[in-house]
């Protein structure tokens, strides 16, 4: 029998942070679409950033186990748009709507002193 993936290994690795993540009030509300757009697509700015500067990271990186598993075809930034058709303005829930794209968020995470 052939050894699982890294895929399902780290599904299966990962299962119970997820489940307590799930039940989350924030997940659980943007399940429920409880939550204004503005707020999900804040969300998604937030995890552009998070993958930017990952990205930006492992491209760095040079430990070769990591390249083994670190394919560049997994790079998935450079196919986030890089701003949202959203106008600038405060929601009532203090969200802020528009605003910058997440490259310069990048940029000024990831700037080497």
């Amino acid at each position: 029998m052939s050894s699982p993936t890294l895929m399902i290994r780290r599904r299966e690795a990962t299962r119970e942070i997820h489940t307590q993540l799930e039940a989350l009030p924030y997940p659980q509300a943007l399940e429920r679409r409880e939550l204004p757009l503005e707020s999900y697509v804040e969300h998604l700015r937030a995890m552009a950033v998070v993958h930017g500067v990952l990205e930006h990271e492992l491209r760095a990186e040079r430990d070769s186990r990591l390249g083994a598993v670190w394919l560049e075809n997994m790079r998935r930034f450079s196919r986030i748009p890089k701003s949202a058709p959203a106008p600038l303005g405060r929601h009532r829930s203090g969200c802020l709507a528009g605003g910058p794209s997440p490259s310069g968020h990048i940029a000024e995470a990831t700037a080497r002193p």
